[in-house]
């Protein structure tokens, strides 16, 4: 393969990774965006609406370990396969079938589960097909996938919800699923379990987590904080525009509006981080801080402080995956899936919690109080984040007390 051909079959796989993150994820922000929309037309109460968007990344918590694993035995092309399918067949049964809050919750569920396996496979893809001098700009488009579900999510509402009804819109998160599967099978290597054996025959080292098991919990910690935060924000922006007093179209463009911001970040973060020696997790806590300030800006039910607020929080607050997850990959090149699968269970450990405790606290209390749960929230996992940084060095790289122990 020429090297131009390898640059044009690394951009496919970027664009096949982002596609399928976009696609993965969308069914769960997609009712976030939905909010108003959904509790009108099937009844749902704030507080159990919180449990909707819990639901995904409940079933995204109980997948993610075991489901890297057996992606790393599978391969990322067939483990894709396999999630994407699923992913297509479960929206399109919210499209066709789902009119009440209970299968809501199911379907919503089983996409979580999906997911896991598609995250931790894309992982994989990235760190087997991507030159690691682009690895951090690489992970930054596949993490730009969360924010762009948003802002998908954000855009639907407007141009299908408030048109042909809110289950077009999960009709179209079929159609998007299949095409991120198309892409898939179009660049994704074969690496499957025959070109496993025949690594090993060649010598290949065997998959390895190199990071320790307690560096990679501390990380999951921080992650499950922070993804409560970001999570909140994803799924309760659009209801909390409303009740401080903009229109649910508008709310659903400001939506898009602080996702294009956290896209913009992530990609010039990623960017930068492989052109510099810093340690991307700690970059990544800095920014998580900076974006309490946004989340602060969203307890006041003043309208105007909404649009500055989502800007703040989505583009500092929710930059951090990006370099969270390219400090993990690039520390365990041979076992991206398996090492991902349990620092991406606290990702959605949180995801999970976030949304369901904002909508008790705001059925319960008030946006304040939750906005302000979802500052502090954001300035925990900055603080862990910040401290476990210095264990994800590069693979092959020893920190600074390992030097001085020898």
């Amino acid at each position: 393969m020429t090297a131009s051909e390898s640059g044009a079959n690394g951009n496919g796989v970027m664009l096949a990774s982002v596609l399928t993150t976009v696609s993965s994820v969308y069914p769960a922000f997609l009712a976030g965006a939905l909010g108003p929309e959904l509790r009108s037309s099937i009844g749902l109460t704030e507080g159990f609406f919180g449990f909707v968007i819990g639901g995904f990344f409940a079933g995204s918590a109980l997948g993610s370990i075991g489901l890297g694993r057996l992606g790393e035995r599978l391969g990322a092309r067939r483990m894709l396969t396999l999630s994407l399918l699923t992913t297509a067949t479960v929206t399109a049964l919210v499209a066709g079938l789902v009119r009440s809050g209970g299968a809501l919750v199911v379907t919503l569920a089983l996409a979580g589960f999906a997911n896991s396996g598609s995250q931790t496979a894309v992982n994989k893809l990235l760190s087997q097909s991507i030159d690691p001098k682009r690895l951090g700009f690489a992970m930054a488009v596949k993490q730009s996938g969360m924010p762009g579900a948003t802002l998908l999510g954000g855009l639907a509402v407007p141009a299908i919800a408030l048109t042909v009804g809110w289950p077009f819109a999960y009709g179209a998160a079929s159609v998007l699923a299949v095409t991120a599967l198309f892409l898939v099978l179009r660049f994704a290597p074969d690496d499957g379990p025959e070109a496993t054996v025949a690594a090993v025959k060649n010598s290949t080292p065997t998959a390895e987590v190199l990071t320790t098991q307690s560096a990679l919990i501390a990380a999951a910690v921080a992650a499950g904080f922070s993804a409560a935060a970001a999570g909140t924000l994803g799924s309760w922006l659009t209801s909390s525009a409303t009740d401080a007093g903009w229109s649910t179209g508008a709310a659903g463009v400001l939506l898009a509006v602080g996702s294009i911001s956290g896209i913009a970040t992530r990609l010039v973060l990623g960017w930068r981080a492989d052109r510099t020696t810093s340690l991307p997790m700690r970059t990544a806590a800095i920014f998580l801080a900076f974006g309490a300030l946004g989340a602060l800006l969203l307890a006041p039910r003043v309208e105007w402080a909404h649009a500055i607020a989502a800007v703040v929080a989505f583009g500092a607050g929710w930059s951090w995956p990006a370099l969270f997850n390219f400090a993990v990959v690039r520390a365990n090149p041979g076992a991206a899936a398996q090492a991902t699968g349990i620092t991406q269970t606290g990702v959605y450990i949180g995801v999970f919690s976030g949304p369901i405790v904002m909508g008790q606290v705001v059925e319960r209390a008030s946006y304040a109080v939750g906005w302000s749960l979802v500052a502090a929230s954001m300035l925990i996992g900055a603080t862990v984040m910040f401290a476990v940084a210095p264990k994800f060095q590069p693979a092959g790289v020893e920190t600074a007390s390992e030097q001085l122990r020898k």
